[in-house]
This record gives C-alpha cells, sequence and structure tokens, in this order.
C-alpha cells in the first residue's frame, strides 16, 4: 500500500511539473509577449488588501466599477486572496499574471489527474491508467482550458482559481475525505465564483453512491451539515465584502460595472441574468460555429469571439451523447450540470472574446467525471481520436486569440 501511495504522488509531481513546462513553453514561444497583462487586474487588488483598502489605481478601466470616487474590481476576490502571501513576502506592487496563471493551469491539470487516479482506485470508474493520461490530456490542451490558462487577465484568472478549489473538492470527495475539508474546498471556490456552490448535489451523491452499506439518510444529512457549515462562513464573507465596497452586501458591482457598449444596452435593459439571454448563451455553449472572414483580424476561416459549441473545441464530449449509467453518482453529477447551467444561460453575455465558451470551465470538471465514470472499459480508437482532435482544435483557438488580443509575437 505504502508503494502504491508513493507511486501515486510521484506521478502526481510529474504531471504538475510537466502540465507547468508545456504551458510555459506555449507562453513563451508561441504566444511571446504575454507575460504582462494590463488587465489582470487581481495582483493590484492583493496590494491594495496589504494597504487596507478594497479599491484600486489603474490606468485601464474595463469592467471595473466606479463608486464613490473610487474604482473597485466587481469580480470576486479569490486571486488576489492567493496572491497576497507573494506580494507580503516580496513588498511588490505587481506581480507577473501571467506567470501565475500558467501556475493555476498546472495546478488544475494535476488537479484533474488526480480526481480521475481516485475514481480509478475506488473501482467509480472502470478505465485504465494510460485513459486517465488521454484523458487529462484532453482537459489540459485540448479543453478551453488551454488558451484560458495563458493569459492572466482578470475574467480567466477568476475561472482558473474557481476551477481549482472546485476540482479538490470533488477530488476530496471521491477519496472519501472528511466532509468539512470538501465543504472548506468548495467555500474557498465561491470567493471566486459564488454560484460554484451549486456543486453540492454532486459532491452529496459521490458520498452516497460509495457510502458504508449501513449508513442512512441521517448520515447523509450530517454529511450535507459538514459541507454547508463553511459556505456559509464564505457567503458571509462575500456579503461583508460587498458591504464594504459599496454598501449594500447584495450588490457585486456588476450593473454598474464599465463593460463594453456592445454589452452595455442588454446589461441596463435586462439586467444581469435574464431569459431573454438563454438562446444566445445554449447557441454558444452547443451549436455556435466558426465564421469565414468573421470577426478577426486577418482574413481566413475564424472562431466567433462570441463563442463556439463546447463540441467542436472538445470532440471528445460528443460521448457524453449517449453514454451514461443508472446510479445515484450519474444522477447528482446532472443535477449539480442543470443547477450551474442555470446562472450561465441566463446570463447578459456569452463570455464576451473568447474561444469556444469559456464559462464551461465551471461545470469541465463534471463532464471530466462523467467520461470517466460512464466509459465502457478502455477507451476506443475513436475517442482517443477525437482527442487528439481536440488538441489540433485547441492549439488553433490559442493562436487566434492570441492574434486578436495582440500576444503572438
Amino acid at each position: 500500500m505504502t508503494q502504491r501511495t508513493q507511486f501515486h504522488w510521484s506521478s502526481h509531481l510529474l504531471v504538475l511539473v510537466v502540465s507547468f513546462l508545456i504551458y510555459w513553453g506555449i507562453a513563451e514561444y508561441i504566444l511571446a509577449g504575454t507575460f504582462e497583462n494590463a488587465f489582470a487586474y487581481f495582483d493590484k487588488l492583493a496590494a491594495a488588501f496589504l494597504r487596507g483598502e478594497l479599491f484600486i489605481q489603474s490606468a485601464i478601466k474595463a469592467d471595473l466599477t466606479f463608486y464613490g470616487l473610487k474604482w473597485y474590481v466587481p469580480f470576486p476576490p479569490l486571486p488576489a486572496l492567493l496572491l497576497v502571501p507573494y506580494m507580503w513576502w516580496t513588498g511588490a506592487q505587481a506581480a507577473d499574471a501571467v506567470l501565475f496563471s500558467l501556475i493555476l493551469g498546472a495546478v488544475n491539470v494535476v488537479l484533474v489527474y488526480g480526481m480521475l487516479v481516485a475514481l480509478v482506485d475506488r473501482r467509480l470508474a472502470n478505465i485504465g491508467r494510460s485513459d486517465v493520461i488521454w484523458l487529462t490530456v484532453l482537459f489540459g490542451l485540448g479543453s478551453v482550458h488551454l488558451y484560458m490558462a495563458m493569459q492572466g487577465s482578470v475574467w480567466f484568472l477568476a475561472q482558473l482559481a474557481t476551477f481549482t478549489f472546485a476540482t479538490l473538492a470533488v477530488w476530496l470527495a471521491v477519496s472519501r475525505r472528511h466532509p468539512l475539508w470538501i465543504g472548506l474546498a468548495l467555500a474557498i471556490a465561491m470567493l471566486g465564483r459564488p454560484h460554484i456552490a451549486l456543486l453540492g448535489p454532486l459532491l452529496l451523491a459521490i458520498w452516497w453512491f460509495d457510502r458504508d452499506p449501513s449508513a442512512g439518510y441521517s448520515d447523509l444529512i450530517k454529511q450535507a451539515v459538514w459541507i454547508i457549515l463553511p459556505l456559509l462562513l464564505a457567503v458571509g464573507s462575500l456579503l461583508w465584502y460587498n458591504f464594504a465596497r459599496f454598501e449594500d452586501p447584495l450588490d457585486f458591482g456588476y450593473t454598474a460595472q464599465n463593460v463594453d457598449p456592445f454589452l452595455e444596452d442588454d446589461l441596463e435593459t435586462y439586467g444581469q441574468f435574464n431569459l431573454y439571454f438563454v438562446p444566445r448563451n445554449l447557441k454558444a455553449l452547443l451549436w455556435a460555429t466558426p465564421e469565414l472572414n468573421g470577426e478577426g483580424e486577418l482574413p481566413g476561416f475564424w472562431p466567433n469571439r462570441q463563442g463556439m459549441s463546447i463540441f467542436l473545441t472538445t470532440p471528445a464530449f460528443l460521448f457524453l451523447l449517449w453514454q451514461g449509467r443508472r446510479d445515484w453518482l450519474y444522477a447528482g453529477a446532472l443535477i449539480s450540470l442543470g443547477l450551474l447551467l442555470v446562472p450561465l444561460l441566463t446570463y447578459y453575455n456569452t463570455g464576451w472574446w473568447q474561444f469556444g465558451y469559456r464559462f464551461s470551465l465551471d461545470f469541465m470538471m463534471i463532464l471530466m467525471l462523467l467520461l470517466a465514470v460512464t466509459a465502457k472499459g478502455n477507451l476506443s480508437w475513436l475517442f482517443k481520436t477525437l482527442v487528439v482532435l481536440g488538441v489540433l482544435i485547441n492549439f488553433w483557438g490559442m493562436v487566434w486569440f492570441g492574434v486578436i488580443t495582440g500576444t503572438v509575437a
């Protein structure tokens, strides 16, 4: 048992190092020039926290909120909180946001790998170790996570950091850790994107599916209470944070955000969430396609900046349309997926400038889990072919995104 555990942790370390080196190499040699990002903001916010302030000084005002003669970062503060120790230790007033993003990206890859290994170890997934590597490659290089990890901008950092702790919560649940630790990881994730708390049904379903045969519904309630307690602390922290900034605990500052004129009319007319936006968001998620001589600055066949179908950016997800199972684990995953889609599909924008549908990262850990647990034995050659195709598509998208944002040398 000890040797097996050591093998596990050495393989986790190897995946972490390799992932970081690949991401760093892409950023350095393909997207040369990305190591500065004027839209990072969270490093400035971390420095502000250390000064005892909640507002920032920035020459760029895009997506900031003006209130009381000060400019605020409306997004929840998780990435800034993660940067505080570094800023405190070095005394710096700014940080290399892209390097921070690359580190988060590599951590996310190893967390997905760890979750998949745990699923196999607990016999919740009937796939081999080589299949775990294929699925890890699918996530790390064949999904929207690839280009998002390259950027370092405020929008992508928030999602990357949230994914880190949300996936950690799922890994802890699969590994049968104490529910307090699971709840704590999910609570931290909420400090990046509060709706991620809707992962709760999946976390409880994992426990219920793999429970002790003698456990009853009272045990399920105890598990839920342990998970919910840290979430209440996260909710209280966010309410305080909002009140301290905008004198309203329910106001994140989004409605007064300095958004692009393209988005401003919809935000003012329909608000931040409205059923009016569902068709547009569904298109971006499921069937939006590239455009010939579309919105790209260069002539050619380019993705639509408003989003592209998840089945085009990661073709292997097509397997989820005809694979399934009938148990609590599968049901819990679908319930959490459905709940998470509610705020995403009713949101006033699809993700703005992006490759693919970047908001899919909010539920990507669910899709990765579903791919693993619904596989009927070892992954087929067709599945692996689609993984390779997805890697090629996402490299194309990453370079395209570098072109339109001016980060390709």
